[in-house]
């Protein structure tokens, strides 16, 4: 059975800086939605997040607030965080009537991602294949910018969370080997020999 859910992603390649928002609605007939929030500090070596659930027929509800410490993100040769969109290769034109081009790059062994790139320049859409598990997710891309995002997106006493309580988590010690840092937060993506980066345009 297929889950769909709506978010929103902001990304600061520069501060190795990351907020995920997601809801999903129908999850089950005793929960009726679930919403999640997420801040990633490289800079600070911290996760924080938030889950909120709704359940019962008198809007019950279960809030909780997450702070974990981490390692430090792994640090690229020269020191400057890589674009990740910048070296994909060529994945080939995407199949029917579009207007969209697919650059890919491997994530380890057995996971691959997919980015869909309008005419433009513009992110329209992510797959990612776990070649290992036979199985994949895919993510169609609404209102995409480069424009830079405020202090207040990286920052949960400014976000709006009003947290009641914040549980301290065992550290994370292997945040560089998840998928979604792995993705966005690359390290070495060095050019092949005579082949030129993909670069997304700034709208």
């Amino acid at each position: 059975m297929k889950r769909h859910s709506t978010g929103e992603m902001r990304v600061d390649l520069t501060a190795r800086r990351l907020y995920l928002s997601s809801t999903a609605s129908d999850v089950s007939t005793g929960i009726p939605q679930v919403s999640s929030k997420i801040i990633i500090r490289g800079d600070q070596a911290k996760i924080y997040a938030q889950t909120k659930l709704e359940y019962g027929k008198d809007e019950e509800g279960y809030d909780q607030c997450w702070m974990v410490n981490t390692t430090e993100l792994p640090v690229p040769s020269g020191g400057k965080q890589p674009n990740p969109f910048q070296y994909s290769e060529s994945a080939g034109e995407c199949e029917g009537n579009c207007r969209e081009s697919r650059v890919g790059s491997w994530l380890d062994d057995s996971k691959r991602l997919e980015f869909f790139i309008d005419d433009v320049g513009r992110l329209t859409g992510m797959v990612l294949d776990d070649t290992g598990r036979d199985v994949a997710a895919g993510i169609t891309i609404s209102d995409f910018s480069t424009r830079a995002s405020g202090e207040e997106w990286f920052d949960p006493t400014a976000a709006g969370w009003k947290c009641k309580d914040l549980k301290y988590l065992p550290g994370a010690d292997h945040i560089g080997e998840w998928d979604l840092i792995r993705a966005f937060f690359p390290l070495d993506l060095p050019l092949g020999e005579g082949e030129e980066g993909r670069r997304l345009f700034a709208v």
